[in-house]
């Protein structure tokens, strides 16, 4: 009875991993060519709260691999712009087409009413000011 009691006991207490999945995928360029060095960037969340960030880079071929991660994964590599990518769960590929930087886009600021919002929008919003500086 103590030994089953240990393990329930111990089982609520550990850092339970909370619907994340392991996604793959090939990061492009604009013409379909891989870019290797990609920072592919997801957060594994836990059942007690919080999260950790889960980074990978891609190899030469454009491949990247993460685990435990949640829907949302986002793709950066100087001189491209990024790219936030929210999934299924169920989708274990995730791929990403980067475009190059040079026709002058900037990542905005959110507004007040964005940061408010509950969409897409106002979640990548929150979470691009939650991770800062890669």
């Amino acid at each position: 009875m103590r030994l089953v009691l240990f393990a329930l006991l111990l089982s609520l207490c550990s850092p339970v991993i909370v619907q994340d999945t392991e996604v793959k995928g090939v990061v492009t360029d604009a013409k379909g060519q891989p870019i290797s060095n990609v920072d592919a960037v997801g957060l594994q969340h836990f059942a007690a709260g919080g999260y950790i960030k889960v980074e990978a880079k891609t190899n030469e071929q454009g491949r990247y691999e993460l685990s435990r991660v949640g829907k949302v994964v986002f793709f950066r590599k100087a001189k491209y712009r990024p790219v936030t990518k929210v999934r299924a769960l169920a989708e274990g590929t995730t791929n990403a087409a980067l475009e190059t930087e040079d026709s002058g886009w900037t990542l905005r600021s959110c507004t007040p009413s964005e940061q408010s919002e509950k969409d897409a929008t106002a979640t990548t919003c929150f979470l691009w000011s939650q991770l800062g500086s890669w």
